[in-house]
């Protein structure tokens, strides 16, 4: 293990190093998909391109060799840490803290009034904790859940006056609309600030349908529809062939309670189990109970537990 307070570690723009940092990508991808399942190596293959154009912003703990990095972003005033990981040869408290905390102050250099970070961590996560609560982050508990579609799935119940259908690109600005308003005051607003707007949910629809959480699917993304209105939309994605993702499930204040997301979500996932999925997942913040029971109620179980980090000036 490197020993601490070695004057040899120093911490490096990702721009400004001329050696390959593969090894550490690497390495994470082989501990975290013990945890996780699925492609990570698919997943983050557009992370190692885009480290390897120096597309991103970045810094490495850097001695004789990589030891440890740090991706983040910025957009306007906000900003977010993305990736962490140090190799496991040479983990100790104080690289993640150098890293974290020289991550967190380019960020506020560049102007940021918010940043948040929710990083999955292959390994022990307390360091990371421990250094962003010292930073003055407040920490929101979330869940990966999952269930298997190995068992068909009863048909969907729809409730009466309501239509399920399948993802039409001509509805995306009606389906940014609904997602902004399911999450208007909702705890979700405080990880992901683009639902505070309708033009930042749309550039997140956007993205996702672009293929920012994996390949989307179309067929397996579900709208529902009361009469002419947008009621709900699931946008539904694949980490692999066998194993889909659920990028995001919103129904409009108005119809909730009634039914809608138990039938979207139940439907969506007998498309995906037709198509070959062998699998789902998902990501929710604990303190959104009736996400959480809804779930449940469908067979998904906790399969990793994560943090999210939130700063605002």
């Amino acid at each position: 293990m490197q020993k601490k307070n070695d004057e040899r570690v120093r911490i490096v723009k990702l721009e400004e190093i001329d050696v390959s940092v593969d090894e550490i990508l690497d390495e994470f991808i082989q501990i975290a998909e013990g945890q996780l399942g699925g492609d990570l190596k698919k997943m983050l293959e557009p992370l190692k391109k885009a480290i390897r154009e120096k597309k991103v912003g970045g810094l490495v703990a850097y001695s004789d060799q990589p030891l440890g990095m740090v991706v983040y972003a910025q957009r306007g005033g906000n900003g977010r840490v993305n990736f962490i990981h140090v190799l496991s040869s040479y983990q100790d408290e104080e690289l993640f803290t150098m890293l974290i905390t020289r991550a967190v102050t380019e960020l506020k250099k560049g102007g940021v009034t918010r940043i948040v970070s929710e990083p999955f961590v292959a390994g022990d996560d307390k360091p990371v904790r421990k250094t962003f609560e010292e930073l003055g982050f407040c920490v929101l508990e979330r869940m990966v859940m999952s269930r298997t579609l190995a068992e068909k799935l009863p048909e969907p119940v729809v409730p009466p006056e309501y239509e399920l259908v399948e993802w039409d690109d001509k509805y995306v600005g009606e389906v940014s609309e609904v997602i902004h308003d399911a999450n208007l005051a909702g705890v979700d607003q405080l990880i992901y600030p683009e639902f505070k707007t309708v033009e930042g949910t749309s550039r997140m629809v956007q993205g996702v349908r672009g293929g920012a959480a994996g390949p989307f699917n179309e067929k397996a993304s579900v709208l529902a529809f009361s009469g002419s209105f947008l009621s709900g939309v699931i946008l539904f994605t694949q980490h692999s062939p066998e194993e889909g993702f659920i990028a995001e499930m919103a129904v409009a204040r108005a119809h909730q309670g009634k039914g809608v997301g138990k039938a979207l979500l139940t439907k969506s996932l007998s498309i995906a189990r037709e198509q070959g999925a062998k699998a789902v997942t998902l990501g929710v913040t604990k303190e959104n109970v009736p996400a959480v029971k809804l779930y449940c109620s469908l067979g998904f179980t906790a399969k990793q537990q994560l943090s999210a980090y939130i700063w605002e000036d």
